[in-house]
């Protein structure tokens, strides 16, 4: 944390943009400054809508709201969100591991009583 404050401190950032340029300029385009980017790294295999599926897939992993997620990523219907949650059967064991932890640590005994 105290690396990227003092990063921040070091270069200035024209108008409050999220990416900027080396010299704080503002980047016009994120799509050619993402290919720059991707080129320079050397990722042949990589296209902008990847770092989209990342991120949902790891907001879902960690435990962000579904409908938080969606009104992030401007995803408007359940079908479209869930094209891009790409959780795979060792998301879903982890995430019962974890329910399971939780109900282990309220015992019977603590449980109030439920009527309907």
């Amino acid at each position: 944390m105290d690396e990227l404050r003092n990063e921040q401190r070091r270069l200035p950032n024209i108008l409050n943009r999220v990416f900027t340029r080396d010299k704080g300029q503002s980047i016009r385009d994120i799509r050619t400054a993402f290919e720059n980017a991707r080129k320079r790294a050397r990722l042949e295999d990589v296209v902008i809508h990847d770092l989209k599926l990342t991120a949902i897939t790891r907001w879902a992993t960690a435990g962000v709201p579904q409908e938080a997620a969606m009104l992030a990523s401007g995803h408007k219907s359940l079908a479209m969100h869930y094209r891009y949650a790409n959780l795979q059967e060792s998301h879903l064991r982890e995430a019962f591991k974890m329910f399971t932890r939780c109900s282990q640590e309220n015992s019977l005994d603590e449980a109030q009583p439920v009527s309907y």
